[in-house]
């Protein structure tokens, strides 16, 4: 593809173009005629009008059909008459064209005109509309609409995200770059569901719903409307997983016959095809009730997880992260966990834990007021870092403390004096937990929706 004209191409395509319209009519342009040729021209792509007569031609005969619309009242088939202009090759004559549109359509000549290539569209209506209006210009857009990141709610037949047009993702919202507006189609790729007994019908079709959009879409009874009907392949079967292809219904595209101005929020429910689909819950609350190698998480309810399902801890942090970096990044991996499941309630994740919190070994001596802690048995050179925290139990008295510095294996110092009665004997406890409750995602109720959305814009 050559690149941008520069600006003796570009007078030198605007003075052939009014020549040979000029040529055509048989007489000058005025003022207002001539810049509906440069306006064509400038605003529309003209990096490929060199290579390509056709395009020349193409321009030639809308502005011809925007000149004859202005002296005649009476319709004129526009399209028909530039999809004859381009398809005879032959010249047309301003005044010819009331007589062509009132013949017969010709269909024996089926040369087509690749216009998409040089245009971005496939019909020739379309190209007058984009240059009658060249201001306006189809671009596209890609959104992933990722399950995990939804907005959080109790739903389970639903899924909603909030629209950003920038680059600032966080929980809730779907992200993309430049103002979408005006949309006038909207595509939806392939895409793989968990296993749900209520998506499993002798239909074998899936519909999928944008809430927000539901004035424009398929309107079927028993109350349903969809965007898209996709098909369950299940030659190969993923154990737990529906495959879904949208490509044999419309291609995967719905198209609006009024753009929709803007999108701030979307929301996607599912029916199998017209029953709602209902989702199991994709993340739980969990307490780590065994810190060790595996770790142990325990959930209030029944997981539905399997051996070998991927789950996903965010934002999992400790007291003294600086010490546990590596624990942290192992709880935190992007690529998530691989889970055993132990009960119906408990799993187990291959992760080494037990730095975290455990009890120290041998006992400690305290004295009220004072920062100084003894010990007697005691490891503290090796259990022990600066930053630490410990819990010293003396009876109901129970009292943290954070490790300033470390003198022996038998001494230390910390950052607050103990406020208790003095003690001898005393059990401590290291603990670099900021909370045992943990949020955890399941990878094995994720989907992936991804959207192509076509746009009008300036």
């Amino acid at each position: 593809m050559p690149g941008k004209m520069n600006m003796d191409e570009s007078n030198k395509l605007v003075l052939q173009i009014v020549n040979k319209i000029e040529h055509i009519i048989h007489r000058k342009l005025s003022n207002d005629e001539e810049n509906l040729v440069i306006s064509c021209i400038y605003k529309s792509r003209g990096t490929t009008f060199r290579s390509h007569d056709y395009c020349v031609d193409t321009i030639v005969n809308t502005v011809l059909s925007e000149l004859q619309l202005s002296y005649q009242s009476n319709h004129l088939d526009t399209h028909e008459i530039m999809k004859r202009s381009i398809e005879s090759n032959e010249p047309h004559n301003f005044h010819n064209f009331h007589n062509h549109h009132d013949e017969s359509k010709d269909t024996s000549n089926n040369n087509k005109v690749n216009v998409e290539s040089f245009f971005g569209v496939s019909d020739f209506s379309s190209i007058v509309k984009k240059l009658n209006t060249p201001s306006s210009s189809v671009n596209t857009a890609y959104l992933v609409l990722d399950t995990r990141y939804k907005i959080l709610n109790n739903e389970k037949t639903k899924f909603s995200w909030g629209h950003i047009n920038n680059l600032i993702r966080t929980q809730g919202t779907c992200n993309s770059v430049g103002d979408i507006r005006d949309i006038i189609s909207i595509g939806l790729m392939p895409f793989r569901m968990p296993y749900s007994k209520s998506a499993d019908t002798p239909y074998k079709r899936i519909s999928v719903l944008i809430e927000e959009m539901s004035n424009q879409s398929f309107v079927a009874h028993e109350d349903c409307q969809y965007h898209f009907i996709c098909s369950i392949n299940d030659k190969n079967p993923s154990p737990g997983w529906i495959e879904l292809e949208t490509d044999k219904h419309c291609h995967g595209e719905y198209k609006f016959n009024k753009p929709i101005t803007t999108i701030n929020t979307i929301t996607l429910s599912l029916g199998s095809p017209i029953e709602p689909i209902v989702f199991d819950t994709d993340r739980l609350s969990g307490s780590i009730i065994n810190y060790t190698n595996p770790t142990t998480i325990q959930f209030q309810t029944n997981h539905n997880l399997l051996t070998n399902d991927i789950v996903y801890i965010t934002n999992y942090n400790t007291i003294n992260p600086y010490a546990h970096n590596n624990i942290i990044n192992q709880m935190n991996i992007k690529s998530g966990i691989l889970a055993t499941v132990s009960t119906l309630n408990t799993i187990t994740i291959p992760i080494d834990t037990s730095l975290l919190k455990y009890i120290l070994t041998g006992t400690v001596t305290t004295y009220t007021n004072l920062v100084n802690i003894t010990g007697v048995g005691t490891l503290f050179l090796n259990e022990l870092i600066i930053g630490d925290r410990i819990f010293i139990t003396n009876g109901a008295n129970v009292q943290s403390f954070t490790i300033e510095s470390i003198l022996t294996d038998t001494s230390l110092i910390v950052t607050s004096p103990y406020l208790g009665i003095d003690g001898i004997g005393l059990q401590a406890q290291k603990n670099n937990i900021l909370s045992d409750v943990i949020q955890v995602y399941f990878g094995s109720k994720r989907i992936f929706f991804n959207l192509e959305l076509k746009y009008l814009s300036n």
